[in-house]
């Protein structure tokens, strides 16, 4: 792993499909990337999804038009380079999103996706692809434990506030 890449790490903390807000999701995702730049801007990202708490019912929240606007983001826009997108403990709702979502990727996009059901070893996902020293406790790695990474990465959100809520206001005079 390079030293000039950072990994961004999602799952879901309330499995309530009435408490998603996909819109939000990809928003905190944007804000997440201003952060990761804020300091020794990386060259690539990773991304990690963990689908476990992820169901049909959460399907029924998801915003198309929004999901094809954070896609050609992902794919025209992005300050980095994506090196590679991991969906652990993927589960056929992650099919399900990826077959209405395949529509607006890109094959190259496509190619960096990569799932892993929720009984893949967790020590051979370490040696082939993230190692154990970049990853939380409670995913067998070395980092503190994602609630604990969390945790950091709001207080990140707080310190960036005003730039945030300047960034929303400017954002809202083109709209």
């Amino acid at each position: 792993m390079s030293n000039n890449t950072v990994i961004h790490f999602f799952k879901i903390n309330d499995p309530n499909y009435q408490n998603f807000d996909w819109l939000l999701s990809m928003k905190l995702a944007f804000m997440l990337l201003d952060i990761s730049q804020r300091t020794n801007p990386p060259s690539e990202l990773v991304v990690i999804i963990d689908m476990k708490g992820v169901g049909f019912m959460h399907l029924t929240r998801f915003k198309i038009g929004a999901a094809k606007t954070f896609l050609e983001f992902l794919q025209e826009g992005m300050p980095l380079k994506i090196k590679m997108i991991h969906i652990i403990n993927s589960n056929y709702i992650f099919d399900k999103i990826l077959s209405i979502a395949r529509m607006f990727i890109k094959s190259e996009l496509m190619a960096m996706l990569k799932s892993y059901p929720a009984d893949t070893d967790i020590t051979q996902f370490q040696k082939e692809h993230i190692p154990a020293s970049f990853l939380p406790k409670d995913y067998g790695g070395d980092l503190p434990s994602s609630l604990e990474l969390n945790e950091n990465t709001i207080q990140q959100f707080k310190e960036l506030k005003v730039f945030f809520e300047s960034e929303e206001k400017l954002i809202s005079y083109y709209k």
